[in-house]
């Protein structure tokens, strides 16, 4: 690999890890986080620039690579909310949480961000009420899944009367191949593929199996997964996080674990109180959540 190409490498893996951590924040704090990264972007690629004996003009070398990891932020965007439900689970401190499950598909050639979910109903005595919170990245073309445990108690609101929409997006566009350079090529989103289920004593329940593939040369990548849950008819009846802490995320948390490059089999614990009373655990699905 040239120079050139090292440095523009590990120029990307710090953009990628400044967006990682902006996209558990909130919209201010996401922006912020966003211009700080291209600050400091500019700064390490101006910085290493000049390493590579070829590059004479520095200026024009730092300028031409800034530009290659800017996204221009691009308006009227839409996703598509496909399908979306709502189960309760057993919280550990005692009642319930909403379990919301939703499928996301981003139509479009944009990396798009979802800076607010709404989320509004009504409570027992009829007032209105409502939730938003952040969702994260869609990435151009895909979908994905939506597995939460919601920071709500199904005794406070009439669950029948949940809507959910998204709110507020932003998007932007990037030209990630403009020299044919290496490194610059867009990687494929993992693929993920539900293996089966086998019963578990401690805790009791299920053990959820798949196959996650990943596409990339470091060694390990973060990535969020999340669980669907259908009930016999078929309608989505809840959600959660493929994590060991599926509460986290009403905690304020952002779920995400490390994979392995390549493909790999991994595991879920789904204990018996983390799975609404309505699902049919045959039609439990798994994918990339955001």
């Amino acid at each position: 690999m040239s120079r050139f190409a090292r440095i523009t490498t590990v120029a990307r893996d710090l953009a990628a890890r400044a967006r990682l951590r902006a996209d558990s924040m909130p919209r201010p704090l996401f922006l912020v986080a966003l211009a700080a990264s291209a600050v400091l972007l500019a700064a390490a690629v101006e910085s290493l620039s000049g390493i590579d004996e070829r590059t004479t003009d520095v200026e024009e070398s730092s300028a031409a690579t800034v530009d290659e990891f800017s996204g221009t932020e691009v308006d009227g965007i839409e996703l598509e909310l496909l399908e979306y439900g709502f189960g309760a689970i057993d919280d550990p401190q005692g009642g319930q949480r909403i379990s919301l499950g939703a499928i996301v598909r981003n139509p479009t050639d944009a990396e798009v961000y979802i800076e607010s979910m709404r989320l509004s109903g009504l409570r027992p005595d009829g007032e209105a009420t409502d939730h938003e919170f952040f969702l994260g990245r869609v990435p151009p073309g895909a979908e994905v899944t939506v597995g939460l445990v919601l920071p709500l108690r199904p005794e406070l609101v009439d669950m029948d009367s949940l809507e959910l929409e998204i709110g507020e997006v932003t998007a932007f566009e990037f030209d990630l191949e403009p020299t044919g350079e290496p490194g610059y090529a867009i990687r494929p989103p993992p693929e993920i593929t539900m293996l089966g289920m086998e019963p578990t004593v401690a805790p009791q329940g299920h053990r959820l199996n798949y196959e996650i593939t990943i596409d990339g040369e470091e060694d390990y990548s973060s990535h969020s997964v999340s669980l669907l849950f259908r009930n016999e008819e078929g309608d989505i009846v809840g959600g959660i996080p493929a994590t060991d802490h599926p509460f986290a995320y009403a905690e304020g948390a952002f779920n995400s674990r490390h994979f392995p490059a390549g493909t790999s089999v991994q595991y879920v614990d789904l204990p018996d109180d983390e799975v609404p009373e309505e699902a049919e655990l045959s039609r439990t699905e798994i994918g990339l959540a955001s």
